[in-house]
């Protein structure tokens, strides 16, 4: 081991850490206003009760989404003499701890319900300035694909995980 070797690591290090400012800049210059133009485009557009919100509440560990509300699931629980809900559906545009930006959905699950995961879908991780409108619509064009998915998938009885249904919906 040289200081030369030390030498290289150490100019690589700061290479790194200046793409990291860059792209800090990159999404406060271009990036968000892509997004967040993009996002109320789809929103205006169509008839679903959603928002679009930014969370800026953590300085470069942003996201911005498109989210349904939260709406009632038609379920009751009697026991505890509350309604369930049903939230999410969501997607999303995180900035990393590096600031590269991840694209993914999060599906809706039935808040309190036994058995009920809220999973997520990792779409692409982006450089800042890779984020284009286009690529916006096409996740856009997935998210409501999969949301049409999740509302027509047979899943398992609330309260029952791991058991399977019959093609008739029976345990």
């Amino acid at each position: 081991m040289t200081m030369d070797n030390l030498d290289k690591k150490a100019d690589k290090l700061k290479q790194a850490m200046g793409f990291v400012d860059k792209r800090r800049q990159t999404w406060n210059d271009q990036t968000k206003k892509i997004i967040l133009d993009s996002l109320n485009l789809i929103q205006d557009r169509f008839d679903f009760d959603w928002y679009v919100e930014h969370n800026d509440s953590t300085t470069n560990h942003e996201s911005i989404y498109l989210a349904f509300s939260h709406t009632p699931a038609g379920i009751f629980d009697t026991l505890e003499n509350k309604q369930l809900f049903k939230k999410g559906g969501y997607l999303c545009y995180s900035q990393t701890a590096n600031s590269r930006i991840v694209a993914w959905i999060s599906y809706p699950y039935i808040e309190d319900a036994k058995g009920q995961d809220q999973d997520i879908k990792t779409l692409k991780t982006y450089e800042p300035q890779d984020i284009t409108a286009d690529e916006i619509l096409q996740h856009a064009d997935k998210f409501l694909t999969e949301m049409t998915a999740w509302e027509n998938n047979t899943r398992d009885p609330i309260g029952f995980k791991g058991l399977k249904t019959t093609d008739n919906g029976k345990i």
